[in-house]
């Protein structure tokens, strides 16, 4: 019996941030616009308030998207 030889694709390596953002960032549409940004770049994760008024951001993808989605 022959051994499948086909290459297997294997996916970019993967970088993960998670940053704090503090400032005036609830209530202005940041987590609706880095929605729309992240599914522009193909970067997951997700956005949510904290209790402190900072929003936490936590984001998964290829290293140059997620620095370009966090800049």
């Amino acid at each position: 019996m022959k051994k499948n030889t086909m290459a297997k694709k294997q996916a970019p390596p993967s970088h993960r941030a998670h940053v704090f953002y503090s400032g005036r960032v609830q209530g202005v549409g940041f987590r609706h616009t880095a929605e729309g940004l992240a599914h522009r770049l193909g970067v997951l994760g997700f956005v949510k308030n904290s209790l402190d008024g900072r929003v936490e951001v936590v984001c998964e993808g290829a290293k140059e998207k997620v620095e370009e989605f966090l800049s």
